[in-house]
């Protein structure tokens, strides 16, 4: 009913979408990221990519960055606990 996705900054959109296969219709999904932090290691001349479905769905992208892209519900902590 509910998917979690921590790190979201890491994790690519294809990655992300194999995690939510188990998840039922109208479940929710939290994402759980910051965008400063280092983005999904992939190997590849993405600039030079001839295919346009790479470029298109920016799948090589951190899930984090595509789905800001849509402007969803954020929140945002004002304070770190990490450190």
């Amino acid at each position: 009913d509910c998917l979690v996705l921590d790190e979201a900054s890491q994790m690519n959109l294809p990655e992300a979408m194999l995690a939510a296969l188990p998840l039922r219709p109208g479940g929710h999904l939290i994402v759980v990221g910051d965008p400063r932090q280092m983005p999904p290691i992939v190997r590849h001349a993405w600039d030079g990519e001839p295919r346009r479905t790479f470029k298109a769905f920016r799948a090589y992208e951190s899930l984090f960055l595509w789905l800001q892209a849509l402007r969803p519900p954020c929140i945002k902590f004002e304070e770190s606990f990490r450190l």
